[in-house]
């Protein structure tokens, strides 16, 4: 047994790093019946088809809120992160794909879809 875990241990380590943010924070994904838009709504306001995201940066003490609609992907809403920060705090050629987004008070990140 121990042989076997070893092992599995093994091929982990040599994995990609967002095969192993995945694996050790395995996404849960929202069926489409499920989605923002249906069902109990209580635990988000959303209007419009809109709900507003606050954003830290875990460098700065700089917060953004941006009010974006249910269908804005992660990738997208990074993006908007990003121009954001670029004009606000002076910085330019940061990639999405160097970031994922952490759900504030969880063990929980966002990366794509």
């Amino acid at each position: 047994m121990k042989l076997l875990t070893n092992d599995a241990a093994r091929e982990r380590h040599t994995k990609p790093w967002l095969d192993k943010l995945c694996y050790q924070f395995p996404p849960r994904i929202c069926p489409p019946s499920l989605s923002l838009t249906s069902g109990d709504e209580s635990h988000v306001r959303i209007r419009d088809g809109h709900f507003v995201v606050v954003v830290k940066f875990e460098s700065t003490e700089n917060t953004f809120k941006f009010n974006i609609s249910t269908e804005t992907t992660p990738t997208m809403l990074l993006s908007m992160i990003l121009n954001k920060k670029a004009i606000t705090l002076h910085t330019s050629g940061e990639q999405t794909s160097d970031y994922v987004l952490k759900v504030c008070g969880q063990e929980e990140f966002k990366t794509k879809h």
